[in-house]
């Protein structure tokens, strides 16, 4: 939404013709979309996989988080892998794991 720039959002910049978004009017984004705003800020929209972990965490955290996590589409992994991208832990408690 743009909330009244000065310039205006521009969006799918990859067109010859893109568009400018009316203000105060929410517009849906998709993945891969490009957008303008300002004199030379261009982004695009990117969706990466969300994979949480949980360390130190009780088993009632955990099924709050799992509910959570379940509603944005995430996975609540057990053991850590590549493709983590969170983890979620309530202390840190330094082990030879860290080391």
């Amino acid at each position: 939404m743009d909330l009244g720039s000065t310039y205006g959002i521009f969006i799918n910049l990859s067109a010859n013709n893109p568009e400018k978004i009316e203000p105060k009017v929410w517009f849906p984004l998709n993945v891969d979309s490009s957008f303008h705003f300002g004199v030379k800020n261009d982004w695009s929209v990117k969706w990466r996989n969300i994979s949480v972990v949980c360390s130190a965490l009780g088993s009632i955290e955990r099924k709050k988080l799992h509910k959570e996590l379940s509603m944005l589409g995430a996975k609540q992994l057990s053991d850590w892998q590549d493709d983590i991208t969170h983890l979620v832990t309530d202390k840190i408690m330094l082990t030879q794991k860290v080391y």
